[in-house]
This record gives structure tokens, sequence and C-alpha cells, in this order.
């Protein structure tokens, strides 16, 4: 897994700054999908919680309660503002046809980790919301 993380790396530093603005719109896109979709997480979560969820230990509910709104709150905007940046700062260079990319590359680098461990985040939260359903059942 290292290798392909590794191979990723590399290939990442060869892309042009075209392929980097397109990927920044399709992050957005994918960004505005996720909060519509922690949204419905935490409705979910709140209908389940006000139904009853008795079975499930305060801890956990806790827990859910408070990654949903990490998620949706505060890594969600950052997020998207950290992309929206970053894709009209590529649009820029582009506009100017500038050759020094390399800052966009380290910044266009850490934003792909970030767009990566979010969505880590959010797949291991929608796993334990849907836990916690079946353990309330």
């Amino acid at each position: 897994m290292k290798l392909l993380m590794a191979n990723k790396s590399l290939l990442l530093l060869d892309m042009g700054l075209d392929s980097f603005y397109k990927q920044s719109k399709d992050w957005l896109s994918e960004i505005s999908f996720w909060r519509d979709e922690c949204i419905f997480l935490h409705s979910i979560f709140v209908k389940k919680k006000l139904i009853k969820l008795n079975n499930v230990p305060v801890k956990m509910l806790e827990s859910v309660e408070n990654e949903v709104a990490i998620l949706n709150n505060d890594l969600l905007y950052k997020l998207q503002q950290d992309v929206k940046k970053h894709k009209d700062y590529i649009g820029k260079l582009l506009a100017n046809k500038l050759s020094s990319a390399d800052t966009c590359r380290k910044q266009h680098k850490k934003l792909l980790a970030s767009i990566n461990q979010f969505d880590s985040r959010l797949k291991m939260l929608k796993k334990n919301i849907f836990q916690m359903v079946e353990f309330a059942k």
C-alpha cells in the first residue's frame, strides 16, 4: 500500500496545472456531496436518537454526535475553502502562464492528503452510525 501511495505522489508531481485545476473542481463537487451526506447522516442519527437508542452506550452516542458536528461544521467548511482558494490560484497561474508551479504542487499534494483523510473519517463515521442503528434494534 505504501508503494502505491509513493507512486501516486510521484505522479502528482508530474501532473500539469490543468489537471490540478480539473481535480480541484472535482474535489469541490465531492465536498458538496459530502455536505449533503453529513446532513443526511445527522438527520438519521437525530431521528434514531429521538425514537430510541436505549441499548446504545452513551459514550458511543456522544462520540458519533461529536464526530458528525466536527466533520460537517469544522473540517468540511475549511476543506472547501482551502480547495476553492487552491482552484482559484491555479486558475490565475493558468491565465498568466506562470511557470513557477512548485508551491501549487505542494499545496495540491497537501489538499489531496486532506481529502483522503476526510473521506476515511466520513466512512468510519457512517460505519459507526450504521452499527449503532443495528445495535439499537
